[in-house]
């Protein structure tokens, strides 16, 4: 609960009284009397989700979000239950409801993340939020368009990777989590129909997407004694442990920026490289423009470099077409390019 010494507990989803927010005794979690309850909405705005952190708790309707703070005004505990409310809910300046049950997460800075139907949006402290997709998924989440319907939410394919949009139609498999400067957002993917894992750095402000096997379906913050770490819900049923020992292929990846000039380009020449690698380099040409008809050229593999020192060489590229085009270099080593 949001108090830094009393444990507390909060309910909602009464099916009469849907717009009510129920809580227990302090550090009595089996006993909630009726004096414990306040109307907050009403029926017609249903209370629809909230999650509580570093002392604040943060309460969510379709509409709307609270902020709900201990009442030190007024309260009167006595031997029967308590006089006057024991918090108080002051309304935030988010103007979006809650889109999914289990996708809100709040960050003991203070952030607060939470999924609207068209992405996911970010208030600090409770103050206006805003999108943290639109800029690199938007088209993971469903838009209206000029004509007054609904975007079909499409993969989006960034340096041969795919990331899928999540199947709304699967709420109670979306799931937010935040463990450290991470915010977990596990979901099943559309089209693909297995689980999927979106990583927001809260720190970086930047998204990436995580890849396990099995597949990972829920995150938690293990916070034993002496033991701290991510714990990760996997699809075959078991609980496993994030661990900085564990096996994963690491590759070092550079990407350009998108080259091109007035119009249509093509590519079908020699290009040349400047860099340093005990390891070969691939490199693969990606138009950023896709969809109308462009593509890149073929992948080429550049030899390691004689002793890893700096050198040059040329490469003789397939026929591409494209407006603009991102230009890839990967390796399982660390290489260094000019």
């Amino acid at each position: 609960g949001p108090t830094d010494n009393i444990n507390f507990i909060f309910g909602f989803k009464d099916p009469l009284r849907p717009g009510t927010l129920y809580w227990c005794k302090g550090s009595n979690l089996d006993s909630a009397p009726d004096t414990n309850q306040q109307d907050v909405t009403d029926p017609g705005e249903a209370l629809f989700g909230g999650d509580m952190a570093a002392g604040r708790g943060v309460l969510f309707s379709t509409k709307r979000a609270w902020v709900i703070m201990p009442n030190f005004f007024n309260a009167l505990a006595t031997v029967t239950g308590t006089q006057g409310s024991t918090w108080t809910l002051q309304e935030t300046s988010i103007t979006r409801g809650l889109y999914m049950e289990w996708c809100v997460a709040v960050e003991g800075g203070g952030k607060i993340f939470f999924r609207v139907s068209d992405g996911v949006h970010m208030s600090p402290a409770g103050g206006e939020s805003q999108s943290i997709t639109d800029e690199d998924l938007y088209t993971l989440f469903p838009h209206e368009n000029q004509d007054g319907g609904t975007s079909v939410p499409t993969p989006i394919v960034r340096g041969g990777v795919t990331y899928y949009p999540p199947d709304d139609s699967q709420p109670q498999k979306q799931k937010f989590s935040i463990v450290g400067n991470y915010l977990y957002y596990n979901y099943i993917g559309l089209v693909i129909g297995t689980p999927c894992t979106l990583v927001y750095d809260i720190k970086a402000a930047g998204w990436i997407l995580d890849l396990y096997t099995p597949a990972a379906t829920i995150h938690a913050n293990n916070v034993g004694q002496s033991v701290q770490g991510v714990l990760v819900g996997c699809s075959d049923g078991t609980v496993r442990q994030l661990a900085s020992g564990g096996t994963e292929v690491a590759t070092a990846v550079i990407q350009s920026s998108a080259i091109g000039g007035k119009g249509w380009q093509t590519l079908g020449d020699d290009i040349v490289v400047e860099y340093a690698s005990a390891s070969p380099i691939t490199l693969t040409g990606f138009p950023a423009d896709l969809g109308n008809g462009s593509y890149g050229p073929a992948a080429i593999t550049i030899p390691a470099s004689p002793g890893g020192a700096m050198t040059k060489t040329t490469l003789t590229c397939t026929m591409a077409k494209y407006k603009l085009l991102v230009w890839k270099f990967s390796s399982t080593n660390p290489f260094q390019l000019n």
